[in-house]
């Protein structure tokens, strides 16, 4: 099992009618990663900012893009963090684990910035999935912390 939170803080985007992706966004969040084989796993926050799945096999990842479409109405608005090309963020995946990724801080203000940070809050994602699933069999498996690695290449 793959497993982390991302929140997102956005700011001075325009409003498309009544959506917007200003304010802190937590549910509807996109992760992508890329295996080493070009196959792409893509996971979505739910309400409380947790993703999961247990889907992804064993291996080397890169991160390769977030993505938030907000919906109001009608009306949406979006937006996306690509990885440059000149840096690769990295995660191992052990088979059998829950590897948990920690949490993820988006931080997008419209023409002045577009970054992530990682808060390695590991006990807060596990306490939050334990809470919220609490006869799940994964709650038995071993949880290791994944350090993501950032590379410039």
């Amino acid at each position: 099992m793959v497993i982390g939170a991302i929140i997102q803080h956005g700011k001075g985007y325009k409003f498309a009618s009544t959506a917007s992706v200003n304010g802190i966004n937590k549910t509807g969040i996109e992760i992508t990663l890329q295996g080493l084989d070009d196959k792409f796993y893509t996971m979505k926050t739910k309400s409380d900012g947790l993703y999961y799945s247990t889907n992804i096999p064993e291996g080397v990842y890169k991160i390769i893009k977030f993505y938030l479409k907000n919906t109001s109405g009608g009306s949406w608005a979006s937006i996306t963090y690509t990885i440059s090309a000149d840096t690769e963020l990295k995660v191992e995946i052990t088979a059998g684990k829950v590897n948990n990724l920690g949490t993820i801080n988006w931080e997008c203000e419209k023409n002045v910035k577009n970054t992530i940070s990682f808060n390695r809050e590991y006990e807060q994602v596990k306490e939050i999935f334990q809470e919220n699933n609490k006869s799940s069999n994964w709650n038995e498996k071993e949880w290791i912390d994944i350090k993501t690695i950032k590379k410039n290449l």
